[in-house]
Protein backbone atom coordinates (compact mmCIF):
# COMPACT_ATOMS: atom_id res chain seq x y z
CA UNK A 1 0.00 0.00 0.00
CA UNK A 2 1.39 3.55 -0.72
CA UNK A 3 0.54 6.48 1.76
CA UNK A 4 -0.60 9.39 0.33
CA UNK A 5 2.64 11.99 0.14
CA UNK A 6 3.14 15.53 1.46
CA UNK A 7 4.63 16.20 -1.71
CA UNK A 8 1.58 14.87 -3.36
CA UNK A 9 -1.96 16.36 -1.76
CA UNK A 10 -4.99 14.88 -3.56
CA UNK A 11 -2.84 12.67 -5.88
CA UNK A 12 -1.81 16.22 -8.11
CA UNK A 13 2.13 16.20 -9.09
CA UNK A 14 4.17 18.07 -7.01
CA UNK A 15 4.82 21.54 -8.32
CA UNK A 16 8.46 22.50 -8.61
CA UNK A 17 9.87 23.83 -5.81
CA UNK A 18 11.82 27.03 -7.63
CA UNK A 19 8.10 27.81 -9.04
CA UNK A 20 7.20 28.94 -5.66
CA UNK A 21 10.82 30.47 -4.06
CA UNK A 22 10.49 32.02 -8.22
CA UNK A 23 7.17 33.47 -7.56
CA UNK A 24 7.97 35.01 -3.75
CA UNK A 25 11.21 36.65 -5.40
CA UNK A 26 9.54 37.89 -8.55
CA UNK A 27 7.01 39.76 -6.33
CA UNK A 28 9.22 41.82 -4.30
CA UNK A 29 11.77 42.41 -7.48
CA UNK A 30 8.91 43.68 -9.65
CA UNK A 31 6.47 45.60 -6.83
CA UNK A 32 7.68 48.70 -8.32
CA UNK A 33 7.06 47.63 -12.35
CA UNK A 34 3.10 48.54 -14.16
CA UNK A 35 1.96 46.94 -17.60
CA UNK A 36 -0.21 49.29 -19.00
CA UNK A 37 -4.02 48.12 -19.41
CA UNK A 38 -5.33 51.49 -20.58
CA UNK A 39 -5.85 54.64 -19.04
CA UNK A 40 -3.32 56.34 -16.67
CA UNK A 41 -2.57 53.60 -13.79
CA UNK A 42 -1.44 50.33 -14.97
CA UNK A 43 -1.92 47.07 -13.87
CA UNK A 44 0.98 46.11 -11.15
CA UNK A 45 2.92 43.08 -12.54
CA UNK A 46 3.51 41.09 -9.81
CA UNK A 47 -0.24 39.58 -9.70
CA UNK A 48 -0.50 39.34 -12.90
CA UNK A 49 3.00 37.00 -12.84
CA UNK A 50 1.47 34.92 -9.94
CA UNK A 51 -1.73 34.47 -11.71
CA UNK A 52 -0.29 33.35 -14.91
CA UNK A 53 1.76 30.82 -13.51
CA UNK A 54 -0.97 29.48 -11.18
CA UNK A 55 -2.89 28.89 -13.94
CA UNK A 56 -0.38 27.16 -15.67
CA UNK A 57 0.48 25.11 -12.36
CA UNK A 58 -3.30 24.16 -12.47
CA UNK A 59 -3.30 23.59 -16.36
CA UNK A 60 -0.85 20.92 -15.66
CA UNK A 61 -2.08 19.29 -12.54
CA UNK A 62 0.05 20.91 -10.13
CA UNK A 63 -2.40 22.63 -7.90
CA UNK A 64 -6.36 22.91 -7.38
CA UNK A 65 -8.83 24.94 -7.37
CA UNK A 66 -10.79 25.19 -4.37
CA UNK A 67 -14.58 25.59 -5.37
CA UNK A 68 -15.51 27.34 -2.51
CA UNK A 69 -13.17 30.08 -2.94
CA UNK A 70 -13.95 30.31 -6.13
CA UNK A 71 -17.49 31.30 -5.95
CA UNK A 72 -17.07 33.11 -2.77
CA UNK A 73 -14.01 35.31 -4.99
CA UNK A 74 -17.15 35.40 -8.27
CA UNK A 75 -19.48 36.79 -5.66
CA UNK A 76 -17.26 39.44 -4.64
CA UNK A 77 -16.88 40.56 -8.25
CA UNK A 78 -20.54 40.70 -9.02
CA UNK A 79 -21.05 42.48 -4.88
CA UNK A 80 -18.19 45.09 -6.82
CA UNK A 81 -19.78 45.86 -9.75
CA UNK A 82 -23.00 46.19 -8.67
CA UNK A 83 -21.60 48.16 -5.83
CA UNK A 84 -19.82 50.24 -8.76
CA UNK A 85 -23.07 50.62 -10.87
CA UNK A 86 -24.95 51.83 -8.20
CA UNK A 87 -22.81 54.77 -6.95
CA UNK A 88 -21.48 55.02 -10.59
CA UNK A 89 -18.07 54.17 -9.06
CA UNK A 90 -14.50 52.44 -10.16
CA UNK A 91 -15.31 49.20 -11.80
CA UNK A 92 -11.19 49.30 -12.24
CA UNK A 93 -10.60 48.96 -8.76
CA UNK A 94 -13.12 45.45 -8.08
CA UNK A 95 -10.71 44.10 -11.26
CA UNK A 96 -7.89 45.57 -9.20
CA UNK A 97 -8.60 43.68 -6.32
CA UNK A 98 -10.06 40.37 -7.59
CA UNK A 99 -6.91 39.97 -9.62
CA UNK A 100 -5.07 40.52 -6.41
CA UNK A 101 -6.78 38.27 -4.17
CA UNK A 102 -7.09 35.79 -6.79
CA UNK A 103 -4.41 33.21 -5.58
CA UNK A 104 -6.52 32.39 -2.86
CA UNK A 105 -9.26 29.89 -5.10
CA UNK A 106 -5.88 27.94 -5.11
CA UNK A 107 -4.71 24.44 -3.31
CA UNK A 108 -1.10 24.70 -3.59
CA UNK A 109 0.60 21.93 -1.12
CA UNK A 110 2.13 22.05 2.09
CA UNK A 111 5.38 23.09 1.45
CA UNK A 112 4.42 26.22 -1.41
CA UNK A 113 4.15 28.96 1.53
CA UNK A 114 7.19 27.93 2.74
CA UNK A 115 8.85 27.89 -0.48
CA UNK A 116 6.74 30.90 -1.28
CA UNK A 117 8.26 33.37 1.74
CA UNK A 118 11.72 31.68 1.23
CA UNK A 119 11.82 33.71 -2.28
CA UNK A 120 10.79 36.64 -0.64
CA UNK A 121 13.05 36.37 2.25
CA UNK A 122 15.76 36.03 -0.02
CA UNK A 123 14.88 39.13 -2.53
CA UNK A 124 14.51 41.30 0.83
CA UNK A 125 18.05 40.65 2.16
CA UNK A 126 19.24 41.83 -0.88
CA UNK A 127 17.20 44.70 -0.87
CA UNK A 128 18.48 45.29 2.61
CA UNK A 129 22.60 45.05 1.51
CA UNK A 130 20.87 47.98 -1.20
CA UNK A 131 19.18 49.72 1.28
CA UNK A 132 22.03 50.27 3.29
CA UNK A 133 23.88 51.46 0.44
CA UNK A 134 21.40 53.71 -0.56
CA UNK A 135 21.24 55.18 3.10
CA UNK A 136 24.96 55.43 3.49
CA UNK A 137 25.54 57.24 -0.26
CA UNK A 138 22.56 59.82 0.75
CA UNK A 139 23.93 60.70 3.67
CA UNK A 140 27.11 61.41 2.34
CA UNK A 141 26.06 62.90 -0.88
CA UNK A 142 22.38 63.86 -0.91
CA UNK A 143 21.58 61.73 -3.91
CA UNK A 144 19.59 58.53 -3.60
CA UNK A 145 20.33 55.71 -5.68
CA UNK A 146 17.52 54.67 -7.40
CA UNK A 147 17.63 52.86 -10.98
CA UNK A 148 14.52 51.25 -11.49
CA UNK A 149 13.61 55.03 -10.72
CA UNK A 150 15.80 56.31 -13.37
CA UNK A 151 15.40 54.25 -15.91
CA UNK A 152 12.05 52.96 -16.21
CA UNK A 153 9.60 54.69 -18.00
CA UNK A 154 6.94 56.43 -16.00
CA UNK A 155 3.63 54.74 -17.70
CA UNK A 156 5.52 51.17 -16.64
CA UNK A 157 5.87 52.66 -13.14
CA UNK A 158 3.67 51.89 -10.19
CA UNK A 159 1.82 55.46 -9.68
CA UNK A 160 0.37 56.71 -6.31
CA UNK A 161 3.84 55.88 -4.15
CA UNK A 162 6.34 57.39 -2.35
CA UNK A 163 9.28 55.54 -3.77
CA UNK A 164 11.84 58.31 -2.54
CA UNK A 165 11.41 60.70 0.13
CA UNK A 166 13.68 62.85 2.21
CA UNK A 167 14.14 61.71 6.62
CA UNK A 168 13.24 65.68 6.82
CA UNK A 169 12.35 67.79 4.11
CA UNK A 170 15.05 69.66 2.36
CA UNK A 171 17.79 67.86 3.85
CA UNK A 172 18.72 65.87 0.79
CA UNK A 173 19.18 62.34 3.18
CA UNK A 174 15.96 59.87 1.54
CA UNK A 175 15.13 57.08 3.21
CA UNK A 176 15.71 53.52 1.97
CA UNK A 177 13.80 51.66 -0.03
CA UNK A 178 16.31 48.95 -0.63
CA UNK A 179 15.94 49.90 -4.85
CA UNK A 180 12.95 46.92 -5.12
CA UNK A 181 9.89 48.59 -2.98
CA UNK A 182 7.27 50.26 -3.48
CA UNK A 183 8.02 52.65 -0.15
CA UNK A 184 10.54 52.62 2.45
CA UNK A 185 7.29 51.11 5.03
CA UNK A 186 7.03 48.56 3.18
CA UNK A 187 10.01 47.48 2.79
CA UNK A 188 10.50 48.32 6.77
CA UNK A 189 7.55 45.76 6.88
CA UNK A 190 8.87 43.08 4.81
CA UNK A 191 11.93 42.96 7.41
CA UNK A 192 9.88 42.70 9.80
CA UNK A 193 8.12 39.38 8.74
CA UNK A 194 11.46 38.05 7.22
CA UNK A 195 12.64 38.63 10.98
CA UNK A 196 9.73 36.62 12.33
CA UNK A 197 9.90 33.84 9.62
CA UNK A 198 13.47 33.29 11.10
CA UNK A 199 11.97 32.61 14.83
CA UNK A 200 9.00 30.48 13.75
CA UNK A 201 11.34 28.31 11.48
CA UNK A 202 8.59 29.50 8.60
CA UNK A 203 12.05 29.50 6.42
CA UNK A 204 15.26 27.94 7.34
CA UNK A 205 18.05 29.33 5.59
CA UNK A 206 21.26 28.16 5.22
CA UNK A 207 23.24 31.30 6.16
CA UNK A 208 23.68 31.12 10.03
CA UNK A 209 20.76 32.84 11.19
CA UNK A 210 22.33 35.61 13.14
CA UNK A 211 23.51 37.09 9.66
CA UNK A 212 20.44 36.86 8.48
CA UNK A 213 19.05 38.82 11.55
CA UNK A 214 21.37 41.15 11.76
CA UNK A 215 21.12 42.63 7.62
CA UNK A 216 17.23 42.21 8.37
CA UNK A 217 17.07 44.62 11.16
CA UNK A 218 19.54 46.69 9.79
CA UNK A 219 17.59 46.91 6.50
CA UNK A 220 14.50 47.76 8.90
CA UNK A 221 16.49 50.61 10.49
CA UNK A 222 18.01 51.98 7.47
CA UNK A 223 14.35 52.38 6.35
CA UNK A 224 13.73 55.02 9.01
CA UNK A 225 10.07 53.93 8.49
CA UNK A 226 8.67 52.70 11.61
CA UNK A 227 5.86 50.18 9.89
CA UNK A 228 7.63 47.01 10.62
CA UNK A 229 6.89 47.61 14.12
CA UNK A 230 3.07 46.77 13.68
CA UNK A 231 4.38 43.23 13.83
CA UNK A 232 5.81 43.51 17.06
CA UNK A 233 2.81 41.64 18.49
CA UNK A 234 3.93 38.44 16.90
CA UNK A 235 7.76 39.28 17.38
CA UNK A 236 7.48 39.18 21.19
CA UNK A 237 5.00 36.41 20.74
CA UNK A 238 7.76 34.10 19.06
CA UNK A 239 10.70 35.48 21.19
CA UNK A 240 8.78 33.99 24.30
CA UNK A 241 7.80 30.95 22.49
CA UNK A 242 11.30 29.86 21.20
CA UNK A 243 12.35 30.70 25.35
CA UNK A 244 15.10 33.11 23.77
CA UNK A 245 13.59 36.25 26.00
CA UNK A 246 16.33 36.62 28.07
CA UNK A 247 19.39 36.10 25.02
CA UNK A 248 17.10 38.69 23.21
CA UNK A 249 16.92 41.33 26.26
CA UNK A 250 20.97 40.76 26.29
CA UNK A 251 21.67 40.87 22.64
CA UNK A 252 19.20 44.10 22.39
CA UNK A 253 21.73 45.77 25.67
CA UNK A 254 24.48 45.76 23.61
CA UNK A 255 22.96 46.60 20.12
CA UNK A 256 20.62 49.09 20.34
CA UNK A 257 23.03 51.47 21.61
CA UNK A 258 25.44 51.06 19.25
CA UNK A 259 22.69 51.03 16.89
CA UNK A 260 21.58 54.75 18.40
CA UNK A 261 25.10 55.91 17.14
CA UNK A 262 24.16 55.90 13.75
CA UNK A 263 21.98 59.17 12.46
CA UNK A 264 19.52 56.48 10.41
CA UNK A 265 18.75 54.98 13.82
CA UNK A 266 18.06 58.20 15.81
CA UNK A 267 15.50 59.40 13.45
CA UNK A 268 14.24 55.65 13.17
CA UNK A 269 13.50 56.09 16.83
CA UNK A 270 12.57 59.84 17.20
CA UNK A 271 9.53 58.98 14.14
CA UNK A 272 8.84 55.94 16.57
CA UNK A 273 6.93 58.12 19.08
CA UNK A 274 5.67 61.05 16.33
CA UNK A 275 2.34 61.43 15.48
CA UNK A 276 0.65 64.17 14.26
CA UNK A 277 1.72 65.68 11.04
CA UNK A 278 4.06 62.41 9.72
CA UNK A 279 3.14 59.82 7.57
CA UNK A 280 2.41 57.71 10.83
CA UNK A 281 -0.96 59.43 11.62
CA UNK A 282 -1.94 58.89 7.96
CA UNK A 283 -0.76 55.37 7.88
CA UNK A 284 -2.15 54.73 11.39
CA UNK A 285 -4.80 56.86 13.17
CA UNK A 286 -6.49 58.91 10.28
CA UNK A 287 -7.90 56.17 8.47
CA UNK A 288 -9.73 55.02 11.37
CA UNK A 289 -10.71 58.70 12.74
CA UNK A 290 -11.63 60.02 9.57
CA UNK A 291 -13.84 56.92 7.48
CA UNK A 292 -15.07 55.03 10.88
CA UNK A 293 -16.74 58.05 12.52
CA UNK A 294 -18.43 58.51 8.32
CA UNK A 295 -19.50 54.89 8.39
CA UNK A 296 -20.88 54.93 12.12
CA UNK A 297 -22.30 58.05 11.20
CA UNK A 298 -24.10 56.16 7.82
CA UNK A 299 -24.21 52.24 9.10
CA UNK A 300 -23.61 51.57 5.33
CA UNK A 301 -24.78 47.58 4.57
CA UNK A 302 -23.65 47.61 1.31
CA UNK A 303 -21.42 50.89 1.64
CA UNK A 304 -20.41 53.66 -0.92
CA UNK A 305 -18.82 51.88 -3.78
CA UNK A 306 -15.38 51.35 -4.49
CA UNK A 307 -12.84 54.37 -4.93
CA UNK A 308 -15.17 56.22 -2.54
CA UNK A 309 -13.21 56.37 0.46
CA UNK A 310 -10.34 58.06 -1.27
CA UNK A 311 -13.23 60.71 -3.07
CA UNK A 312 -14.24 61.11 0.59
CA UNK A 313 -10.89 61.66 2.24
CA UNK A 314 -9.79 64.21 -0.58
CA UNK A 315 -13.00 66.16 -0.58
CA UNK A 316 -12.68 66.46 3.14
CA UNK A 317 -8.80 67.07 3.68
CA UNK A 318 -6.50 68.59 0.84
CA UNK A 319 -3.09 68.41 2.47
CA UNK A 320 -0.60 65.65 1.29
CA UNK A 321 -1.36 62.98 3.23
CA UNK A 322 -5.27 62.44 2.19
CA UNK A 323 -3.90 60.50 -0.19
CA UNK A 324 -2.75 57.63 1.89
CA UNK A 325 -5.09 57.70 4.24
CA UNK A 326 -7.57 54.89 2.68
CA UNK A 327 -6.93 51.40 1.92
CA UNK A 328 -7.45 49.81 5.32
CA UNK A 329 -10.02 47.95 7.05
CA UNK A 330 -11.73 51.25 7.28
CA UNK A 331 -11.68 51.68 3.60
CA UNK A 332 -13.21 48.08 3.01
CA UNK A 333 -16.30 49.21 5.37
CA UNK A 334 -17.09 52.74 3.90
CA UNK A 335 -16.68 51.30 0.28
CA UNK A 336 -18.33 47.57 0.84
CA UNK A 337 -20.37 48.29 3.50
CA UNK A 338 -20.97 45.39 6.47
CA UNK A 339 -21.80 42.92 3.78
CA UNK A 340 -18.08 43.65 2.69
CA UNK A 341 -16.49 43.10 5.97
CA UNK A 342 -18.41 39.84 6.41
CA UNK A 343 -16.66 38.74 2.95
CA UNK A 344 -13.08 39.74 4.38
CA UNK A 345 -13.96 38.53 7.85
CA UNK A 346 -15.14 34.75 6.16
CA UNK A 347 -12.21 34.98 3.90
CA UNK A 348 -9.48 35.81 6.48
CA UNK A 349 -10.65 33.19 8.96
CA UNK A 350 -10.22 30.53 6.16
CA UNK A 351 -6.83 31.78 5.17
CA UNK A 352 -5.65 31.29 9.48
CA UNK A 353 -7.49 27.92 9.72
CA UNK A 354 -6.17 26.01 6.75
CA UNK A 355 -2.15 26.96 7.09
CA UNK A 356 -0.32 24.99 9.11
CA UNK A 357 2.02 27.61 10.00
CA UNK A 358 2.78 28.58 13.75
CA UNK A 359 0.24 30.63 14.72
CA UNK A 360 2.57 33.87 15.66
CA UNK A 361 3.36 33.50 11.61
CA UNK A 362 -0.24 33.71 11.19
CA UNK A 363 -0.34 36.59 13.69
CA UNK A 364 2.32 38.58 11.76
CA UNK A 365 0.87 38.35 8.18
CA UNK A 366 -3.01 39.03 9.31
CA UNK A 367 -1.70 42.23 10.90
CA UNK A 368 0.14 43.21 8.14
CA UNK A 369 -2.50 42.27 6.02
CA UNK A 370 -5.62 44.36 8.25
CA UNK A 371 -3.67 47.12 10.28
CA UNK A 372 -1.47 49.39 8.14
CA UNK A 373 -2.12 51.45 5.14
CA UNK A 374 -2.31 49.52 1.91
CA UNK A 375 -2.63 45.81 3.18
CA UNK A 376 -5.76 44.43 1.83
CA UNK A 377 -5.81 46.10 -1.36
CA UNK A 378 -2.20 45.55 -1.80
CA UNK A 379 -0.13 43.92 -4.56
CA UNK A 380 2.12 43.02 -2.30
CA UNK A 381 1.05 42.62 1.03
CA UNK A 382 -1.71 40.55 0.01
CA UNK A 383 -0.84 37.93 -2.45
CA UNK A 384 2.15 37.15 0.36
CA UNK A 385 -0.16 36.60 2.85
CA UNK A 386 -2.51 34.61 0.72
CA UNK A 387 -0.09 32.40 -0.86
CA UNK A 388 2.40 32.08 2.84
CA UNK A 389 -1.23 30.77 3.94
CA UNK A 390 -1.66 28.54 1.08
CA UNK A 391 -1.36 25.25 2.69
CA UNK A 392 -5.00 23.23 2.51
CA UNK A 393 -4.24 20.99 6.07
CA UNK A 394 -1.39 20.65 8.20
CA UNK A 395 -1.38 16.85 8.37
CA UNK A 396 -0.44 15.25 4.86
CA UNK A 397 -1.54 11.51 5.88
CA UNK A 398 -5.08 12.37 5.69
CA UNK A 399 -5.41 13.24 2.36
CA UNK A 400 -6.46 11.25 -0.46
CA UNK A 401 -6.95 11.41 -4.00
CA UNK A 402 -9.44 14.10 -5.06
CA UNK A 403 -10.95 15.79 -8.25
CA UNK A 404 -8.63 18.60 -9.73
CA UNK A 405 -11.71 21.12 -9.02
CA UNK A 406 -12.59 20.54 -5.26
CA UNK A 407 -13.29 21.92 -1.78
CA UNK A 408 -11.77 20.50 1.12
CA UNK A 409 -9.62 17.17 0.70
CA UNK A 410 -11.25 13.84 1.26
CA UNK A 411 -10.16 12.35 4.06
CA UNK A 412 -8.39 9.05 3.70
CA UNK A 413 -10.63 5.82 3.87
CA UNK A 414 -8.93 4.17 6.60
CA UNK A 415 -7.11 7.29 8.86
CA UNK A 416 -5.95 4.35 11.43
CA UNK A 417 -4.30 2.29 9.09
CA UNK A 418 -1.91 5.32 8.33
CA UNK A 419 -1.79 6.80 11.65
CA UNK A 420 -0.67 3.22 13.14
CA UNK A 421 2.28 2.57 14.31
CA UNK A 422 4.45 0.83 11.16
CA UNK A 423 4.56 -2.68 12.62
CA UNK A 424 1.15 -2.98 12.92
CA UNK A 425 0.44 -1.25 9.04
CA UNK A 426 2.94 -3.57 7.51
CA UNK A 427 1.34 -6.91 9.49
CA UNK A 428 -2.08 -5.79 8.55
CA UNK A 429 -1.08 -5.49 4.51
CA UNK A 430 0.84 -8.14 4.18
CA UNK A 431 -0.22 -11.29 2.15
CA UNK A 432 -0.87 -14.11 4.43
CA UNK A 433 1.58 -17.08 4.49
CA UNK A 434 0.89 -20.53 3.76
CA UNK A 435 0.66 -23.00 6.78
Amino acid sequence: MTLPSAEQPNGLRPAPRAAFVFLGAAMIVLQRIAVPVGGEQGMPAGPLLIAVVLLLLFATGRVQVDWRFLVGLLLFVAYGTCLALVWNSSITSVFLVSTIWFPIIFLCGYEAGRQFFHGILLSTLLACVLAVFQSALSAATGTLFDPIGATVPDQFLVAGFNSNYEVVWGSGWFKANGVFFLEPSMLSIFCALGILALLTHTVDMRAPMWLAMGALVIGLVSTVAISGLVILPALIAAIIRARRLLVTLCVSAIVVPLLLLLPQADAFFARSVATEGTSNDARLLRPYTILFPAVADSSPIIGFGPGSARRYVQATFTDWQSDVATPTLAKVAFEYGWIGLAILATATLALWIRSGLRWEMKLGLMIALLVPTDGLTSAVLAPAVILTLAAPLSNPSQVTTGPRLSGRPRLAADTRAMTAPAEQTQSRWQAPTAT
